[in-house]
């Protein structure tokens, strides 16, 4: 159930906290999330359209 994974997201993130330089941490975490829209029922379409908002604003566009 989603909380459950919310949960285990939390536990990657500490994984990845100790473990910073760790890229395979990392994937664990992107892993539980992906699971997590999964059962959201959130299209990978969806997601990508937001993250790719959310990465232009953070990377290419001028802050104000």
């Amino acid at each position: 159930k989603p909380p459950f994974i919310l949960g285990q997201a939390v536990e990657e993130f500490k994984e990845l906290m100790q473990a910073p330089d760790d890229p395979t941490e990392m994937a664990d975490l992107f892993g539980v999330l992906i699971h997590y829209c999964i059962k959201q029922g959130w299209t990978r379409e969806l997601i990508e359209s937001y993250l790719s908002q959310k990465l232009d604003l953070r990377f290419t566009k001028e802050k104000q």
